[in-house]
């Protein structure tokens, strides 16, 4: 129980300290996915899904879909990383 409870502080203090990174964190995300490998966009997957959380306890949903949106313009043709996005919860196929 404590261990659960010094988890999600830890977290809570991530997602914190990511929101107030998050332009720069978008910018490192298009350098990442650039290499095109699974292991880019698992990293690529999980980073967004902490910016989901970070928009979700420290800003807005509606600023991350916009975000997301715009940052999926020259991605759509990687359906990879689609994939794991909407595996994630973070993106509907359409």
């Amino acid at each position: 129980m404590q261990q659960e409870i010094k988890r999600r502080k830890e977290r809570e203090a991530f997602l914190k300290n990511l929101s107030k990174n998050l332009p720069e964190m978008w910018g490192s995300l298009q350098q990442t996915v650039q290499r095109g490998s699974g292991l880019a966009y698992d990293e690529v997957c999980r980073s967004i899904v902490d910016i989901f959380e970070a928009h979700a306890q420290f800003g807005s949903c509606s600023r991350f879909k916009k975000e997301l949106k715009k940052f999926m313009v020259g991605h759509m043709r990687r359906k990879a990383l689609i994939q794991r996005l909407v595996k994630a919860g973070v993106w509907k196929e359409t």
